[in-house]
């Protein structure tokens, strides 16, 4: 055998997977990450966990609850076997090392985990069973002195709660069910005290010892995976950033990917990611800052400290301005705290005011500048009615005008449809880079039908002054603002290169 084959022998390819938020999200695999997953090549595939019974009879009565169809460690396991067609998974816990052989506790996890959820509707049932005792018992004590009529409608009472009641011999049977399930919590606990007293160097700085670091529960599985000789290449999954922020002092840290969603991020590329977020953010703001002060004459910190009360005093567009910056300052600060706790908690939320889950979210804050600016240079955006015209223009008034044009606009008119040409024109031109590019786009924008329904004045005045031949110094109120808008963008372009604070530091 050559020493090619020989080295492609000792390679091995671990796939290393949490559950909760990663695999699993609300309660259903995460195809994305299924994909990579059977995608990938692995030779292994490990759901990597600190579940133990004891953390599992905290978080299974809430999953027992849900309609969540993935509940136990065992489910997941099934469910992902089954998406990779029968490829064997095994489950990794914290605990492993503590009761024998790697891998092996997962046989206790999941028969504990089975008797735990055929107890849960009992658990229920029990409360409910508890909480019927006392109302017997309150319904006894009044009893005790109420007189007719009152003392038969008690009795009655009591009667319809004592059919309620579980009966004697099977409510014996869920509290020796419940008895089990927490006299195996119990074994358990006593069995990681007695290790880690045997085992000094294996303390923790939980209570009642069990582990929490993630790098003692890598390094044990490394131990039982390399037996055999191999070289690991391992690939770590997680939705949390400080677990895999736990591997970053390591020799030999997996490739780690926080998983958020449907997005697969390199551990790396976190908080270039949330830098980048953060810089748009930031720009979205010194744009409405810069409307507000320059365009508004308002100061910004007095406008920073309004309430609603004065907000909603302001006329338009300084109403929307303010409100829609006060929100911009708001998602900045809970991405900020946010990233206090973690770069991947910020980066969680940033992305999700980035997304349209969040309402508003930063593309619904950018749309609202573009409107709140097409009012300042067309006042006739700003009306809650449209103006009446003498010659209102629509999409046939350009002579020939193309059929694109006229669905683009549909059944749009007056100031509705000028106000509508000016923001498509200010998105277009704000993709541009150079001013260059802008005044080619504009030149070629001039022979569009766009510019041609601008350039038509909607009063007599300004429809006889362009016969007259006087177009070119009487113009119309929305061409006036295609000249205010490339103006103010091309000088954002030539001020391009001037620094602004960010948020956070990342």
């Amino acid at each position: 055998m050559s020493d090619d084959k020989l080295e492609a022998r000792k390679k091995k390819k671990v796939a290393l997977v949490d559950i909760d938020g990663c695999l699993l999200i609300n309660g259903e695999l995460n195809l994305n990450l299924v994909k990579r997953l059977r995608e990938g090549g692995y030779d292994e595939i490990i759901l990597f966990t600190q579940r133990s019974k004891f953390v599992q009879s905290l978080n299974l009565p809430t999953k027992a609850m849900t309609d969540d169809k993935l509940k136990s460690t065992a489910d997941a396991v099934a469910s992902l076997s089954e998406e990779l067609a029968g490829k064997p998974i095994k489950v990794s816990t914290s605990v492993d090392y503590m009761f024998g052989k790697q891998f092996a506790y997962f046989e206790q996890l999941k028969s504990f985990e089975e008797l735990f959820l055929a107890n849960a509707n009992n658990r229920k049932r029990l409360g409910m069973h508890e909480d019927y005792v006392k109302q017997i018992e309150g319904l006894k004590k009044k009893l005790e002195t109420a007189e007719e009529p009152e003392h038969s409608k008690l009795n009655k009472a009591k009667l319809d709660l004592e059919k309620l009641l579980i009966p004697e011999a099977e409510l014996a049977e869920i509290y020796k069910l419940e008895a089990q399930i927490q006299q195996e919590i119990k074994n358990e606990k006593s069995a990681i005290a007695q290790y880690v007293k045997e085992h000094p160097e294996y303390k923790t700085t939980d209570p009642e010892g069990y582990p929490v670091n993630k790098q003692q529960q890598l390094k044990e599985l490394r131990k039982e995976l390399t037996q055999d000789g191999s070289e690991l290449e391992e690939d770590y999954f997680d939705d949390s950033y400080l677990n895999l922020l736990e591997f970053e002092d390591l020799e030999t840290p997996p490739n780690r990917f926080m998983i958020l969603g449907d997005n697969m991020i390199p551990f790396k590329q976190v908080g270039e990611d949330l830098k980048k977020i953060n810089a748009e953010i930031t720009q979205l703001r010194v744009e409405y800052e810069k409307v507000i002060r320059d365009t508004l004459g308002m100061n910004v910190s007095i406008v920073l400290e309004m309430k609603s009360v004065q907000i909603n005093d302001l006329q338009e567009p300084h109403k929307t301005a303010v409100t829609k910056l006060q929100k911009l300052v708001q998602i900045q600060d809970w991405i900020n705290n946010d990233t206090q706790k973690s770069l991947g908690k910020g980066l969680a939320t940033a992305q999700h005011y980035m997304s349209s889950k969040a309402s508003p979210n930063i593309q619904d804050l950018k749309e609202e500048l573009k409107k709140t600016y097409i009012k300042t240079v067309y006042s006739p955006a700003n009306l809650e009615k449209p103006r009446k015209h003498d010659y209102e223009v629509t999409t046939e008034t350009v002579v020939n005008a193309s059929q694109e044009f006229k669905s683009r606009y549909q059944n749009m008119k007056g100031d509705e449809l000028k106000t509508h040409i000016l923001l498509n024109f200010k998105s277009k031109i704000e993709q541009f880079k150079t001013t260059e590019e802008i005044q080619e786009y504009l030149k070629a924008f001039k022979d569009t039908n766009e510019y041609k329904t601008l350039e038509i004045g909607q009063g007599a005045f300004t429809r006889v002054a362009h016969k007259l031949g006087l177009k070119k110094w009487i113009t119309t109120d929305s061409v006036d603002a295609i000249d205010k808008i490339v103006k103010d963008t091309m000088k954002k372009i030539e001020e391009k290169g001037i620094e602004h604070p960010e948020i956070g530091q990342i």
